[in-house]
C-alpha cells in the first residue's frame, strides 16, 4: 500500500497534521491512501494511481467541499472507498452512487500526541476552542467568564486568551481543563449556500435540509481533544446531533439548549467535576476506537467503523 499526502490547503498544525501516514507505505501498489483535500482533487496524482485497484480517500472536510465547489460529488467518483466525517454525506452518496463506498468515521486523532499529558489535575474550569464568528460564540465566551477559563483561536477576534497557539500548547492546557464547550456546527454565508445549491441533487441531502438556520452540520475535532483528554464535553444541541453517530448522549457528553441551560451545565460541572468521572472515563476508552492507526488498519481493508 502507498500513501499520498499534499499538505497544501490545509491548517499547518492541527490535529491531523499528527497522523504520518506515510509511516504506513510499502511500496506496494495494490493499495493507495488519499489523505487531504488537495491530494483528492489533484488530476495529474489521480492519473498516475487511476490503475490502483482499491483507492482510498481520507475525507476530513465534508461536507465544507460542497459550500466551494459544484463538482463534489463527481469528484470523489475516482475513489473505491471514501473515509469521511458526514454521516448524512455517506447516506446520500452510498444511495446514488453504484461504485464508491462512503463510511462516516469521526475525526480521528494520534494517541500519541496524548499520551504523556497529566490527565488528573483539573485546575482550570472551561475551555471554548474555535474562532469566533457569530452572537453565539460571544455568548459562550462571556459564560465562561466567571471561571477560570480559556477561550482559543487561530485568529485574535474576540480577544482570545490563547491565540494561534500550537496543538501541543492547546492540548496541556485542555488536559488542566474541567469541561469544553462546542458547537458541531458549520457557519454558513451566502457564497457558501449559493455554491451548495450548485451541486446535482444537494436538496435531497439531509445535511443541507435546515439551511435557513444558518448552520450545517461538522463534528468537530475539540470534541474529540476533550475526550483524549477526560474533560467533559457540553456540546449543542441542534438539528442533526452528529455526534450521536459515534457517541452516546449522558454516557459520553452532556447537550445544552441554550445559552441559560449552558450556565447550570457548566456551574455543575465545574462544582462538582468528580460526578462526571464515569462520564470522562467512558468517553476516554469510547475515543479510542477511532485512534488513527486503528482506523488504518479498518481503512486499507475497506471496513465499516463501528
Amino acid at each position: 500500500m502507498i500513501v499520498a499526502h499534499k499538505k497544501g490547503g490545509e491548517y499547518p498544525d492541527v490535529i491531523n497534521s499528527y497522523y504520518e501516514l506515510e509511516r504506513f507505505s510499502d511500496g506496494e501498489m495494490d493499495k493507495i491512501l488519499f489523505q487531504g483535500y488537495s491530494t483528492s482533487v489533484d488530476t495529474a496524482l489521480k492519473e498516475i494511481y487511476k490503475d490502483i485497484p482499491m483507492r482510498i480517500y481520507l475525507n476530513l472536510e465534508a461536507p465544507c467541499a460542497f459550500a466551494s465547489t459544484s463538482d463534489c460529488i463527481e469528484s470523489q467518483n475516482y475513489f473505491t472507498h471514501v473515509y469521511t466525517l458526514c454521516p448524512y454525506t455517506c447516506e446520500f452518496m452510498n444511495s446514488h452512487q453504484s461504485d464508491t463506498k462512503f463510511i462516516p468515521i469521526p475525526f480521528p486523532f494520534r494517541g500519541k500526541c496524548f499520551e504523556n499529558l497529566e490527565l488528573n489535575n483539573k485546575t482550570l474550569d472551561v475551555i471554548y476552542m474555535g474562532t469566533m464568528m457569530c452572537q453565539e460564540h460571544a455568548d459562550i465566551v462571556e459564560s465562561m467568564k466567571p471561571y477560570q477559563y480559556n477561550f482559543a483561536s487561530l485568529t485574535a477576534a474576540g480577544n482570545p486568551t490563547m491565540c494561534n497557539v500550537s496543538s501541543q500548547e492547546k492540548w496541556e492546557v485542555l488536559s488542566k481543563t474541567k469541561a469544553s464547550i462546542a458547537i458541531n456546527m458549520c457557519p454558513l454565508e451566502e457564497n457558501h449556500i449559493t455554491s451548495i445549491k450548485s451541486n446535482k441533487n444537494w436538496d435531497k441531502m439531509e445535511t443541507f435540509n435546515n439551511m435557513e438556520c444558518g448552520y450545517m452540520p461538522q463534528i468537530k475535532p475539540r470534541v474529540i481533544e476533550a475526550m483524549c483528554t477526560k474533560t467533559v464535553n457540553l456540546v449543542k444541541r441542534d438539528s442533526w446531533n452528529v455526534i450521536e453517530k459515534w457517541f452516546e448522549e449522558g454516557k459520553h457528553f452532556i447537550y445544552w439548549d441554550d445559552i441559560s441551560d449552558l450556565q447550570e451545565k457548566l456551574k455543575d460541572v465545574v462544582e462538582n467535576y468528580d460526578n462526571y468521572k464515569t462520564m470522562v472515563e467512558s468517553a476516554y476508552e469510547r475515543v479510542y476506537d477511532f485512534e488513527i492507526d486503528k482506523l488504518f488498519d479498518i481503512m486499507k481493508e475497506g471496513k465499516v467503523v463501528l
